[in-house]
């Protein structure tokens, strides 16, 4: 299995995320937004193939959820470093519970 191809995928969908929540700080049609939504498909883009490419080599059941939650986990922190949102208690719980599911259908 290939983790640094399975890291680089959720980097490119968090990013990809991140791009559309920066887009919405600009005015629709603009150059600024249209830059930040073109990055952002272009990052989903890649994503997408390189899910594609992983799921030849691994396991969908193992796959999909350490990557569903391994975005989660990126976007919050993105949320946090970048926007300055709040991560509520409850938020932390539900990641850390993600990450242990994760674990368990990896082990």
């Amino acid at each position: 299995m290939n983790w640094y191809m399975i890291a680089l995928g959720m980097a490119c969908s968090a990013a990809a995320q991140t791009m559309l929540k920066v887009a919405t700080r600009w005015t629709a049609w603009s150059i600024s937004w249209i830059a930040s939504m073109a990055s952002a498909a272009a990052l989903y883009g890649l994503s997408f193939a390189l899910y594609s490419f992983i799921l030849r080599r691994g396991a969908l059941s193992r796959i999909g959820p350490a990557m569903t939650v391994g975005v989660a986990a990126l976007v919050v922190v993105a949320g946090v470093l970048v926007f300055g949102e709040r991560v509520s208690p409850r938020h932390g719980i539900g990641l850390a519970l993600g990450a242990g599911a994760v674990v368990l259908l990896l082990s």
